[in-house]
């Protein structure tokens, strides 16, 4: 009988046991269900926002996933793409992703058969003893040892189907945490801009607010000194002058900040700040009123409150994994193999040939 014959029949009688076997499995452990208590669950989820029915907010449009492009501003649409391309923290996570996926593809290799090929070569001599044989002159030589085999677990209590189960929802609860992080760089860098242009276009209001009121400090004195005003009313003027000019350097900081913000978040030094951002002295407005949906709709799309669900519903799983233990393991496999003389490798000595079930 061939290696492979042997191999087809034992497979053959390793998948008909499988299958009755199969029929009388069962899941143990916990089936996920969110809470009761849960806020989305509660009517008040379902209410319209409070001031949602004003002329700046759409309550039953979809909020669109590039939701910065509601300004339609090109210079905030290319921050927001440097920023996420050079966010180290994306890069983590769609490294978690990744690794999240590595696992979904190990638990689902647990209900398939696995098969296991080794060859091992070397120089040896058996031991008398081990042979029964004792005194007797066993010969060194070169030897083999060959073997193929497949096995098969019978998922009895579905630790399996509990392990792919936790498996996908930690492979949804890292894309919630990319989700996460996602939105938190684009409002930031959103932010900053944003911050950029209002201080921008305060320090222009600032600037003439110094500029007339110094004008009119100016004219105040010539008033004084042509005997039409009093002294009284030039300090005055100085003084609001002086107020005006001390709010410069705050909004000159402020400004400021934000392009270093900016610049962190694309990955650059401070000083590599968009100069196009710099110039900005008007904040961009939106093309369209805001969409908000409802308190369900937003619970359903933060991503902090998704990956809690999915981590719940993740550790539910493995529950039923570690109750699975509790139970036998059983495995089905087959396996042939040959060992003898290196110089007789696989050369049909009847003698040489193993099997096992």
């Amino acid at each position: 009988m061939t290696v492979a014959r042997v191999l087809m029949t034992h497979m053959r009688t390793g998948a008909l046991c499988a299958a009755g076997l199969l029929s009388a499995c069962a899941t143990v452990g916990p089936d996920y269900h969110r809470p009761a208590a849960a806020v989305i669950e509660k009517p008040s989820a379902t209410a319209p926002f409070i001031g949602g029915n004003e002329a700046a907010f759409a309550a039953l449009a979809p909020l669109p996933d590039h939701w910065w492009r509601l300004y339609r501003d090109p210079v905030l649409d290319r921050l927001v793409a440097q920023a996420l391309a050079a966010n180290t923290d994306l890069r983590v996570a769609a490294a978690n992703i990744a690794r999240a996926q590595s696992d979904v593809a190990i638990a689902e290799d647990g209900r398939r058969p696995q098969a296991t090929v080794q060859a091992s070569p070397g120089y040896a001599q058996r031991s008398a003893e081990e042979e029964l044989l004792p005194g007797a002159a066993l010969p060194s030589n070169f030897v083999y040892a060959a073997s193929a085999g497949i096995s098969y677990q019978v998922d009895l209590v579905g630790q399996v189907r509990r392990a792919i189960e936790a498996a996908d929802a930690d492979l949804a609860a890292t894309r919630a945490a990319y989700d996460s992080v996602r939105v938190t760089v684009a409002a930031d860098t959103t932010r900053a801009y944003l911050d950029a242009c209002s201080a921008g276009r305060e320090i222009g209001v600032a600037q003439r607010a110094l500029d007339l009121q110094s004008r009119t400090t100016q004219l105040t004195r010539r008033l004084v000194r042509g005997g039409r005003g009093i002294s009284l009313d030039a300090t005055r003027s100085s003084a609001q002058e002086a107020q005006v000019r001390a709010t410069m350097p705050g909004l000159l900081a402020a400004k400021q900040l934000a392009l270093y913000r900016l610049a962190t978040l694309a990955g650059r030094p401070p000083a590599g700040f968009d100069r196009d951002v710099a110039a900005c002295t008007r904040e961009p407005q939106l093309a369209q009123a805001i969409p908000i949906g409802d308190g369900a709709a937003l619970l359903r799309r933060r991503p902090d409150v998704r990956r809690a669900e999915w981590e719940l519903r993740a550790a539910t799983a493995r529950i039923g994994v570690a109750t699975a233990d509790l139970y036998p393991h059983i495995s089905l496999g087959a396996s042939v193999g040959s060992v003898g003389l290196a110089e007789r490798v696989l050369g049909g000595i009847p003698t040489s040939f193993r099997w096992a079930r």
